[in-house]
């Protein structure tokens, strides 16, 4: 019993949520549809629809480039492209707090 739940944790650790190993190179259909998904949750997303984020794929890499307001929200949207089928983020958001208090 106990050498199977290591095959199945074992398992699971190696796919990612599509389906696909970790660090297999996806199909150009396949790189659309995960940057187009990842798109739509980030502009679905309550706490980053009002930010300014753009996605790229390129193989079973998301690369994000834009603003968010907070750290959270940026830590937020990486693990929204981990979630849609990136085996990889490079995270290259920006955080500028429009509500901070500039220095006098």
């Amino acid at each position: 019993m106990t050498r199977r739940l290591g095959l199945v944790i074992g398992a699971g650790w190696l796919l990612g949520t599509s389906g696909r190993v970790v660090g297999q190179q996806a199909s150009g259909a396949d790189e659309a549809a995960v940057e187009q998904q990842i798109r739509a949750d980030l502009q679905h997303n309550p706490d980053l629809e009002n930010d300014v984020i753009e996605v790229t794929v390129d193989g079973a890499v998301a690369t994000l480039w834009g603003v968010v307001g907070t750290a959270s929200e940026r830590a937020k949207a990486e693990r929204i492209a981990r979630s849609d089928g990136a085996a990889a983020v490079d995270n290259h958001l920006k955080v500028v707090n429009p509500r901070a208090k500039k220095p006098r």
